[in-house]
Order: C-alpha cells, then structure tokens, then sequence
C-alpha cells in the first residue's frame, strides 16, 4: 500500500507515505505527516501526497531551520568571488537570519516574506534604523538565489521569494567626473602620490582592483599600451589576487601621451626610492602601484586616503569610480562606439555599456527624425 491513514486521538490523524526506493541502511523509505481535522481532512491530506509523488513535485518533510540552511549553502557556493560571499555573509547574518532563522525552511510561506520585507524597511538597520530599498532589495535578492538552490535539490517545492517581488529602487544617477573638472582634479594632485594612479584611472577606466594589481609588465610604454590581466581583491581578513571581473575583463588598451609621460616619471621615481631602500630598480613583475615596501596597496584604504584627500584638496565630489563612468562619458561624448567603448571598460557585452551609460547619449532623437526624413526624399 503506498498511503496509509491511522488515528493518533481525537480529530488527530497519521498519513503515512511510501515514497518508494530505500535509503542508506537498506530501509524503505516511508514519510509520515500529522493532520488535525476529521478524516476527510486526512484523506484528503494523502490524497494530495499521493498526487505530489506522482507528479514528481512531492518534497520529503525537514525541520532544517532557515538559518541553518543559509549558512549550508554559503558554504559550499564557492562560484562566489570572494568579496561576494563575505558580503551575502554579512546580509545573511544580519538582515535575515534575525528576522525569518528559525522558521523551518519548509514552512517559508510568502507572507512572511512580505512581512520581512516591511520590518527590515521599518527598522533592520544597525539600532533599529530603517533600512533603504536597496539593502533590502539585495537582501531579497540573495534569500532569492539560496531557496532557488533548494528548490533545485528538491528540499522545498517553490522558492516563495518568486511570489513576492524585492521592492522596486529608484536608479541612481551615477557620479561622474565631468570633463571640465578634469584638468582641475590632475592640476591639484601634481607632485600628491596618488597622482599617477588617479590619472591612469581617467585615462583608461579601469577598476579600482585593476589598478592596483598592475605590474610593470603589463605596460608597455614604447607601444603606447597596457594590458589588464588580474584584479586585486579585498575581503576583512585578506587581500588576494583573483582574474578579471569578466572573460573580456582580460583587454589590452591604448595609452594617450600624457598618460606614457607620467608613467615615465612614476617609474623613476619609483626606482629612486628602491634604491634608497637599497631594492634595486623595479622588476617586471612588481607592481606599478605599491607602499613604500613594493606591497600591495589595500583597496580599501586607498578608496579611503582619496576621499581625505578629496576633502582636503576640495576635489569634487566624486568616488574613484566616478573617474571610471568619467572615462566612459568622455568617449561616449566624444562619438566612440559603444562596442570600443565597452571593450576598454572590459565589459562582457556592449549591452552592458548601454544599460549603465545610454542615457549619455541624451534624449532626442533628431539624428533618427532627420534620417527618416532624408530617406523619404530620396536624398
């Protein structure tokens, strides 16, 4: 028989499930479930099984608590960039587990999503502060991925955060240096050792990690070229060297005089101050941008030593991937195609280019009207 219905007391009922097969020690595998109601309640409960088993929908029942299950799946997602997983660690701990952890995995219902989603806007932040759209849209989207996981190894029948939307964020402008304020920003970190760094940052685009990972090999001054090969990345307990941030992230880019020029002058100094040390002058493998002892320059610290000196050299207010969307504006602006654009920003797809910096282009379309209208007259 494979469903079989026994009475536990009073308007209490036993639905016991053979689900077929045998598990490690050889046992059938039979499941049970409690129901509280008449019979019918029951028959109707085993019927629903049996419909379940059929259709290949039917889940096995565990107590597994949400917050044990998160921190199971953190641990073994090792497609995660480092820097990702310890921030999904982060929000997990803080921003979820406080809120739904002890819900068993298989009770999630959707309403309890919508629930969380309106206590942590209310007050999920650090001392009961509320929380902005955005935190709580990345929270979403990472509770998202893990019950997406689950439901794929079979341990619950539905991810409920696909019936409840994360809240809708309003897009940010994205902060930019402004091509006038360029000559003013270089003009003011002349002789500042964060010069040569910042000016390759508005000549090239290149990321924060792409910077600071750069050896001296993969720039070519003669040619006129540079070549990103690695990025360099951060997490609280370590500093590590991973690849690009996509397949085309590996791009060799070309260099504007001005930027070979500074280079140069980066570079002697550089080997002035080895030898000093008494290091010896700069090897192709070292880095074009360390401390004083030739090691790496934290991310993190670096983003920090510029937003003081930004407030002390009263530079506009624009992080260090301002100079990044900078450079993508100044080609867009400029008439560079998307395409060359979005290979020296090492983006997979052009689309990407689009959808972070179309709205560059403006919003007419009078080179669309006036095309038309040449077409229409034969000219």
């Amino acid at each position: 028989m494979r469903g079989h219905i026994r009475a536990r007391g009073k308007q209490s009922w036993e639905v016991k499930l053979d689900v077929g097969g045998r598990d490690a020690n050889g046992k059938r595998q039979i499941h049970y479930a409690t129901v509280r109601g008449s019979r019918q309640d029951a028959e109707r409960r085993l019927t629903h099984l049996l419909a379940q088993h059929d259709s290949g929908t039917y889940v096995a029942p565990s107590q597994i608590s949400l917050a044990e299950y998160l921190r199971t799946w953190l641990a073994g997602a090792d497609h995660l960039a480092k820097k990702t997983a310890e921030r999904y660690g982060q929000l997990i701990d803080a921003q979820i587990i406080p809120f739904l952890g002890r819900v068993p995995l298989q009770q999630l219902r959707p309403s309890q999503i919508a629930d969380w989603h309106q206590k942590m806007r209310r007050a999920g932040g650090k001392g009961g502060r509320p929380l902005s759209p955005q935190t709580v849209k990345n929270a979403h989207r990472i509770l998202h991925c893990a019950l997406q996981r689950a439901v794929a190894l079979e341990i619950v029948a539905r991810n409920v955060c696909s019936v409840v939307p994360a809240p809708k964020v309003s897009a940010k402008e994205i902060p930019i240096l402004a091509r006038d304020d360029i000559a003013h920003v270089l003009r003011r970190l002349q002789g500042h050792r964060l010069h040569p760094v910042i000016a390759l940052a508005i000549s090239t685009g290149l990321r924060r990690g792409e910077l600071l990972a750069l050896q001296w090999r993969d720039i070519d001054l003669d040619r006129a070229s540079l070549r990103v090969e690695r990025s360099l990345g951060e997490t609280a307990s370590e500093l590590y060297v991973k690849s690009t941030k996509t397949t085309h992230g590996k791009r060799t880019i070309g260099l504007d005089e001005d930027i070979v020029e500074i280079l140069r002058q980066h570079r002697r100094r550089q080997n002035e101050e080895r030898l000093v040390l008494g290091r010896g002058a700069a090897r192709a493998k070292d880095l074009v941008f360390s401390d004083a002892q030739g090691a790496w320059l934290a991310p993190d610290t670096f983003s920090r030593d510029f937003w003081r000196l930004r407030k002390t050299l009263d530079l506009p207010d624009v992080p260090l991937r301002g100079f990044r969307h900078g450079h993508a504006s100044i080609c867009l602006a400029a008439g560079v195609d998307v395409l060359t654009t979005s290979r020296r920003l090492g983006h997979s797809r052009p689309s990407t280019t689009m959808d972070i910096y179309g709205h560059l282009f403006g919003p007419t379309d009078d080179a669309a009207v006036a095309a038309i209208r040449a077409a229409k007259s034969g000219k």
